[in-house]
């Protein structure tokens, strides 16, 4: 057990395993412990109180959106550079690495940032911006934007910067859950819907209403473990535009800004109180 302060359920971020270590952005500071023993290596003070952003750690560093996006030494905590383009607390980073070199891709307020993990310089900047995280998948990036005009959108990155490919602009209350791609298939199950779009046309495969919005879903065994209204059940899909149907439907009453998560074949859900695994058989 580690000391915070109390700030509701803003402080949301999900602990990263690297290494026997880890490394976990609570209400107001960033903490690593030894993974066996819980002895605390390191805590380093950030400015975001309550954060959301879930940590990255990539070749020693360690990334999280704390006001502004900052890289951090993995062995001592020391704060190496924070980028002042890609700004909140919420969003989480993500690692791309599109003509061979890696890049950290992040929401800001009203964009997503390339940033360059060694020394935090911009890269690039293209309209976006929200809580979800940015998924990477080969030359492309999707991004769920809370700006209406973009919507769910796809990027390829050039050397110039990054070219949209397509987009699908749309008017939602939530922009917080971040898009799946499998097989090809980008699918966004947030804002009110469940929805498949070809990865590389942006063309729109099958669509259907349904009641997500903050929590992320999570894909294993060819199906969308997802949570659905207000957390309060869990529900699995499979992921295939052609057979696009529930497969389960269980009342789990979970933490509303929480994903589920699959350890083996346990499926484990944070409630508001404590962890609940289920098996999910063989």
């Amino acid at each position: 057990a580690l000391p915070g302060i109390p700030s509701s359920r803003n402080s949301s971020a999900t602990p990263c395993v690297s290494d026997g270590k880890i490394y976990a952005l609570g209400s107001n500071r960033l903490f690593c412990v030894d993974a066996h023993t819980g002895k605390p290596v390191w805590d380093s003070p950030v400015s975001a109180q309550g954060g959301a952003s879930s940590v990255l750690v990539d070749d020693d560093k360690v990334f999280a959106l704390v006001d502004r996006l900052s890289a951090f030494d993995a062995s001592t905590g020391k704060l190496l550079w924070e980028n002042q383009d890609a700004t909140g607390k919420t969003a989480s980073p993500a690692l791309w690495t599109p003509l061979g070199k890696k890049e950290i891709v992040c929401n800001s307020k009203r964009s997503v940032v390339g940033v360059s993990p060694q020394t935090g310089e911009t890269l690039w900047e293209a309209p976006a911006g929200g809580s979800s995280t940015p998924t990477p998948a080969g030359e492309f990036l999707v991004t769920h934007a809370k700006d209406e005009k973009v919507g769910i959108a796809a990027y390829r990155r050039t050397k110039d910067g990054v070219e949209p490919v397509w987009s699908h602009p749309k008017i939602t209350r939530r922009t917080d859950s971040s898009p799946i791609v499998y097989e090809g298939r980008v699918y966004l199950f947030g804002a009110g819907m469940r929805l498949c779009l070809d990865l590389k046309t942006g063309k729109q495969l099958a669509k259907v209403p349904a009641k997500h919005d903050i929590s992320s879903p999570i894909l294993a065994d060819g199906k969308i473990f997802t949570f659905s209204i207000n957390a309060s059940f869990l529900d699995m899909v499979r992921a295939d535009p052609n057979e696009f149907i529930e497969l389960g439907h269980a009342k789990v009453r979970a933490l509303r800004c929480s994903s589920p998560s699959i350890v083996g074949n346990k499926l484990l859900v944070r409630l508001p109180d404590r962890i609940a695994c289920y098996d999910l058989g063989k």
